[in-house]
Order: C-alpha cells, then structure tokens, then sequence
C-alpha cells in the first residue's frame, strides 16, 4: 500500500468515527437541550398566568375562561425554522386546593375531575416544584407533552394550581430541521476537509513518488535527472541518493568497462601477438603479407575500440544534453547518406529516398553519429545491388534494407555493449554503434525500434521530438 493510500485510509477511517460520533450526538444529546429548553419557556409562562389567575375573584370555571378563552383563541402567522404557526398550541387547566378541576382550556375532561394524583398538581399544590411529561401515543416519542404547573395564592396560601401544557411536536419538527442543518454543515466540512486532506497528501507525497519512479527508472539501467523535489528534507534526501548512485555507478561503471575492454581487447592482442610470433620465424613474403594485413587489421580493430569506448563513456555519463539547437533532420539525412558514399558505390546499392521537413531541437554533432550507426549498418548488411529506402515523414525516420534480417535471439541484445552480427562478408564490428545511438537518442526523447521487416530486411524506425 502506497503511503498516499495509507493517508486517505486514515483519513476515511476518521471521517466515519467522526460522522458517527456526530449522529450520536446529535441523537442523545439534542433532544434532552431541546426538552429542557421548552420546561424553562413552559415554567415562565405557567408562572405570568397564574399571576393572572390570581387577579380573578374566585377560581371558578367562569373566571377563568373569562380570563384565559379569548386568549386562547388568538390567531396568527409566524415561522420558526420553517415550521409555519398559526394558532397557539397549549393547554392550560386550572385546579382548585383539593386538586379538583375547575378549568380546561381544550374542555378534556368536565369540570369536577380529580387530578390530584398527577404530579404536576400533587407537587405545586404541596408547594414543590410540579411537573410530568406524558405521551398521548404510547410508541410515538414524538407525541409527548410537557406539563409545568404553578401555584396560585391568595394571601400567601395556595388555593389552586394553574398548569400549562405543551406538546413537542412543534419543537421536534424543528429539531429534525435542525438536525439536518447540522448534517450538513458536517458534510460540507468533511467535503472542505477532505479536498485539503487531498492536497495535503499529493503535497507530500508527490516527492516521494517522484523519487520512487526516478530510483526505478535507475534500476532499469537509465540514467534519469533527479527531479526537482523542492527545498524540504525529501530534497535533500533526493540529492543524496543522487550522489550515492554516482559514486556506486562510477565504481561499477569503471569494473564493468575494464571487463568488457579486457575481453575485447583479448581477441585482436591475440591475433597480433600470433602474427608477430609467425613473423619472427622469417616466413616467405606472402605469408609475410597476409600476417602483416591481419597486425593492420587487428590494430584498426583496436583503435575502432579504444576510440569508440571512450565517445560512448562520455555520452553514458550525460543525463542530458550540453548543447542544443534547432536541427534540420532532412538535412542530416542528406549529409550522413553523402559521407556514405563510397560505401553505396562500393556495393552498388540503389538508395530510395522520400524525406519531408522535420524540424528538431537537439545536437547536430551527436545526431550525426548517431544516422551514421544506424545507416552504416543498414548499408553494410544489404547485399550487393541491393535497396535501401530511407522514409521521413511526420517526425518519423524509418530506414528498410534488404539484408538477411535479425535473428530472433539477437532481438533483445541489439543495444547490449561490445553485442555484435557477423556482416556478409564475415567482418564483426565493435558492438558499440547501436548502444551508443540508443544513449543519443535517449538524451533527445528520441524512441528507436530496430526489427525485421514483414517482406525481409530489416526496418529501424526513429521516433523524433519534432516541431
């Protein structure tokens, strides 16, 4: 798992213990706030109209409905959280010192009903604070109402009980609404918080991801720039792992280069030293010769190698380009294919050309070299006579031979160091050329395929970065 994945885990694992504790919250802790701030409304009330009650001459049914009917009956329009209002909503009874009713205001229960067993009339009729919450439907929590009961005095005494009550069906309705509100606020917040928690992860993880895909990029065999990874700590991480492959790659690069050199060298010293020996023997003047050919030969084998060694040294150790310019690949073409020349007279071969403007930046010193490879080979392995078609179009070079092809286990091998075909006429070459214009072409962005063509030959094919 990516470190990026183990950030939005955590992060989704804390977002859902956070969603949950919010319901609970919501759930258990709203709706006793919600209740107990209706009890202290209900309380004040309850208390101004016993006040009211008191002024009556005498608690009789009369009185009071005189009192509280009118009242009662008031009519309005108001909306609290959406929750339109247009009648008042509660019940007020008023009962005498015996707990008797002697007024209701919804006309409940007739006159005479004794409600001194319930609690709100018991306990303010004992002076204590009287209160009672009960449900009109015994499975609908919402169907509670709350009962808040004050006592009314005459003279310091109590002689009655006035009670209000109030069902929280209307305050339910806006605490659902409420509710709501509060989830989605929560879920915008999660939402913002979650865009930040993003870009928080990309911001750091980014570097590291850079750094792993340069670290397997090397690991490939290329030779990546380290990308820019800021001015932080993963930067100067980057910078180090930077230099400890230089210095890692540069020991290997040095005893990979002296075996591969070693063994190289081996063939063409051995041949020399085999003529030398036959030399000294005082041959007659044709073995003379032929062994004097084959001293010439094998030194030229050996200058080839030494020459053409130290060049790709060079280009391997570049992670990009010290010059650039803009380079006309036609012209290139043109130029390479004229220094081959004589090569073409030579074998008689019969060049096709269909080259169209391709415009690229990059440099013209190694680009030549590079064409030079790729058409030297395509012209050494054609037969005599043979054609070579050479196609530029759309930023694509592709180059066709009719020679013997590739055979299917050199496929892979083609850029591997000092890997070489025997050519037609037995010679081998270095083994260099196609490492060392794959290292060319790679410092450009360049992409080159070399395989065998459907109709025989071979077919290079030379991507560009044109313009």
């Amino acid at each position: 798992m990516t470190i990026r994945s183990r950030f939005l885990l955590i992060f989704f694992v804390c977002t859902v213990m956070l969603s949950y504790l919010v319901a609970r919250s919501v759930n258990t802790e709203l709706r006793p706030i919600y209740l107990a701030s209706m009890e202290d409304a209900l309380l004040d009330a309850a208390h101004l109209l016993a006040q009211q009650a008191e002024n009556a001459e005498a608690l009789t049914n009369a009185n009071m409905a005189q009192v509280f009917d009118f009242g009662m009956q008031r009519e309005f329009s108001s909306s609290i959280y959406s929750v339109e209002r247009t009648t008042i909503n509660c019940r007020v009874y008023v009962c005498d010192a015996q707990g008797l009713l002697v007024y209701d205001s919804d006309n409940t229960d007739p006159q005479g009903t004794n409600y001194s067993s319930w609690n709100d009339v018991s306990l303010c009729l004992q002076g204590d604070y009287g209160a009672r919450a009960t449900r009109t439907h015994k499975d609908d929590p919402t169907s509670l109402i709350l009962y808040i009961a004050a006592p009314i005095r005459k003279n310091n005494v109590i002689v009655g009980s006035l009670t209000l009550g109030k069902p929280i069906s209307h305050a339910a309705l806006i605490s659902e609404q409420l509710t709501q509100h509060i989830f989605v606020a929560v879920a915008i917040a999660l939402l913002v918080l979650l865009v930040l928690v993003v870009a928080v992860t990309v911001w750091i993880t980014r570097p590291i991801q850079l750094l792993t895909e340069w670290t397997t990029r090397v690991k490939q065999g290329e030779q990546p720039t380290l990308p820019h990874l800021g001015v932080n700590d993963m930067a100067f991480l980057g910078e180090q792992m930077e230099a400890m492959r230089q210095e890692i790659e540069g020991k290997g690069y040095i005893e990979e280069y002296i075996s591969s050199l070693t063994h190289e060298l081996k063939s063409p010293l051995t041949s020399i030293s085999s003529a030398v020996e036959i030399l000294h023997e005082n041959p007659d003047e044709i073995v003379r010769d032929k062994f004097i050919n084959h001293i010439d030969a094998s030194s030229v084998r050996l200058r080839n190698i030494v020459e053409q060694l130290l060049l790709l040294s060079k280009i391997e150790r570049m992670n990009e380009l010290q010059q650039r310019e803009n380079c006309c690949l036609q012209m290139l073409v043109e130029e390479e294919l004229e220094q081959l020349a004589p090569l073409i007279v030579q074998k008689k071969l019969h060049i096709q050309c269909d080259l169209q403007d391709c415009l690229v930046f990059g440099d013209p010193f190694l680009l030549r070299q590079a064409l030079n490879n790729i058409f030297k080979n395509a012209l050494e392995f054609s037969p005599v006579a043979g054609v070579v078609k050479v196609v530029l179009m759309k930023n694509v070079l592709s180059i066709y031979d009719a020679g013997p092809g590739i055979p299917d286990y050199a496929l892979s091998r083609l850029y591997e160091r000092f890997y070489s075909l025997s050519r037609p006429n037995g010679d081998r070459s270095t083994g260099l050329g196609l490492c060392f214009t794959k290292h060319i072409f790679d410092l450009h962005g360049f992409g080159i395929h070399i395989t065998n063509h459907n109709t025989g030959g071979c077919k290079a094919v030379v991507t560009c970065n044109g313009k």
